[in-house]
């Protein structure tokens, strides 16, 4: 399969538009699903998935890099969305974005509770 990289494209074909490269495909692969033998593959089916779609999303990520600026269309940056993923980014800046009477009422009722819930009773 690596060896065919560069010879072989990928690209989506509406269904039953009369091309002729598409109507060939599907005339091959029914034949190959009535005809066709059976191929193993010496890795898990998962393995050759994985590795397909990295494939495919370095490539996009490659022309998407390359591409210039004058061009209209452009992809997202995969390597980035891979790496965000599960991770959340906190920002502690000192401000807040509730409005100051908000806060003000959050500190009156953490100081409430606090004292509420206060322990050590002092005889003063």
């Amino acid at each position: 399969m690596f060896q065919a990289i560069g010879l072989v494209g990928l690209s989506w074909v509406k269904a039953h538009a009369g091309i002729p490269g598409n109507e060939l495909a599907d005339q091959y692969a029914k034949i190959a699903t009535i005809d066709g033998q059976e191929m193993n593959v010496p890795a898990p089916y998962t393995y050759v998935k994985r590795k397909i779609k990295n494939y495919i999303l370095d490539s996009w990520q490659r022309h998407w890099e390359d591409s210039g600026k004058g061009v209209r269309v452009k992809g997202p940056d995969f390597a980035a969305i891979k790496n965000r993923a599960g991770q959340q980014s906190l920002r502690f800046t000192g401000r807040s974005t509730l409005p100051y009477k908000d806060e003000f009422r959050m500190f009156e009722l953490k100081t409430a509770l606090s004292q509420e819930h206060d322990t050590s009773h002092d005889p003063d």
